[in-house]
C-alpha cells in the first residue's frame, strides 16, 4: 500500500523551542494519536513513524509517515438521494456518538478530514485523518456540540437533523444542546470575521 508523507509547516520560533523541550510536535502527536485511535477501534491512516529535523539543536520541521487510505472525503460528496442521505446521516451520527462516548473528540472535525466508505453490509464507515489535535477525556455536552460547528459546508437544516438524531441516541435535551451549538457557532463566526478583517488590513484579501 502507498505511503503518505505529511510535512508540517515550520512553526514559529517560540513553538520551535516548545517542541524541543516541552511538548510533542504535531508530527509526533499525529503518530501517537493514530496508535491510540487504532486501539479504540477508530479507523485512521496506519502510522509508520515520524521524523524531526533539528537545526542548531532546536526543532525545525516535522514529518508524519503513514499508509494511504483510498477513501473519499465527506467534502467530496456532491448529491445523494433521500434514502442514501438519511443513511449517511444516521451512520455519521452513530460514529460521532462512538467517538464522544469513548472520550475521543477531534480538534478539527471538518468534512475534509473525515473519509468514508461502505462496508459489506451497506453501512457507511468513517475514518479520520489530520489528527494531530485531539481532546481525550469525557466531553461535556457543550464540547460535543462544538464538533457539529466544525462541519463546514453543511446546511443549517442538515445540522438540525444531525443534532436532533445525536440527542435521541444519547437521550439528551435537544433544546439545551442546540443552545450550546449556537453559542459555539456565533463564537466561530465572530473569530472568522476578525480574521478576515485582520487579513484585509494586511492586504492579504482583495
Amino acid at each position: 500500500m502507498a505511503m503518505v508523507v505529511k510535512k508540517y509547516a515550520r512553526p514559529t520560533l517560540f513553538n520551535c523551542f516548545v517542541y524541543t523541550f516541552f511538548r510533542p510536535s504535531k508530527a509526533e502527536r499525529a503518530y501517537r494519536y493514530a496508535l491510540r485511535l487504532a486501539r479504540c477501534g477508530v479507523e485512521t491512516a496506519a502510522p509508520i513513524g515520524y521524523v524531526h529535523v533539528y537545526r542548531g539543536g532546536i526543532f525545525h520541521t516535522g514529518y508524519f509517515l503513514c499508509r494511504f487510505l483510498p477513501y473519499p472525503t465527506l467534502s467530496s460528496i456532491k448529491k445523494l438521494d433521500e434514502t442514501e442521505n438519511r443513511q449517511l446521516g444516521e451512520d455519521f451520527v452513530a460514529f460521532t456518538v462512538f467517538l464522544h462516548r469513548h472520550g475521543l473528540v477531534p480538534g478539527d472535525y471538518n468534512p475534509g478530514n473525515i473519509l468514508y466508505h461502505k462496508d459489506s453490509e451497506g453501512k457507511y464507515r468513517f475514518a479520520l485523518v489530520d489528527i494531530n489535535r485531539f481532546y481525550f477525556g469525557h466531553p461535556t455536552m457543550a464540547r460535543c456540540m462544538r464538533s457539529f460547528t466544525q462541519l463546514s459546508g453543511a446546511r443549517l437544516s442538515q445540522l438540525v437533523v444531525l443534532i436532533r438524531r445525536y440527542c435521541d441516541v444519547r437521550h439528551w435535551d435537544p433544546k439545551r444542546a442546540w443552545k450550546y451549538f449556537q453559542l459555539y457557532r456565533r463564537s466561530l463566526c465572530g473569530k472568522e470575521r476578525i480574521k478576515s478583517k485582520f487579513k484585509s488590513l494586511l492586504g492579504l484579501l482583495p
